[in-house]
């Protein structure tokens, strides 16, 4: 039993490794409308994708863009936290 995605629904889209969006920064995932599959390429939003590149979809209403926090790990100090952008970008927004 598979999920069924139409047009127009929102997804969330993992992918197999960083990219850069239109917006120039870099990311792991993509959010946003889903406009169908074309030859191997999967449009949300504003972005066309590569479905060799994708790991996962995911039919979603809603995902959350605030800030994280994530940790790197120091032999000698352990975990040091930060805060860092998120990593999903969101391609229902308009890039100038």
């Amino acid at each position: 039993m598979g999920i069924s995605i139409d047009n127009n629904d929102k997804v969330l889209v993992t992918m197999s490794g960083f990219f850069f969006a239109p917006d120039g920064k870099q990311y792991g995932a993509v959010y946003g409308t889903f406009k169908g599959i074309i030859a191997k390429h999967l449009h949300v939003g504003n972005m066309t994708i590569l479905t060799e590149r994708m790991v996962c979809v995911v039919k979603t209403d809603s995902v959350v863009f605030d800030s994280v926090t994530d940790c790197t790990w120091d032999a000698a100090a352990g975990c040091r936290e930060f805060t860092r952008p998120t990593m999903i970008y969101n391609a229902d927004v308009d890039v100038d």
